[in-house]
């Protein structure tokens, strides 16, 4: 059987200054940023 890649998309939603850039940047990259910036509107993380 050959390996298959899946591509999933997920939406992070929740009320603001709760943690839901941190929480996909401490998921997808490893790393978490004690200096937080508002993000405004939609962040895609690759």
């Amino acid at each position: 059987m050959g390996s298959r890649d899946h591509l999933f998309k997920v939406l992070v939603v929740g009320d603001a200054a709760v943690g839901k850039t941190s929480l996909v940047q401490r998921y997808s990259q490893d790393s978490f940023s004690k200096h937080y910036k508002s993000t405004v509107g939609g962040s895609p993380v690759v």
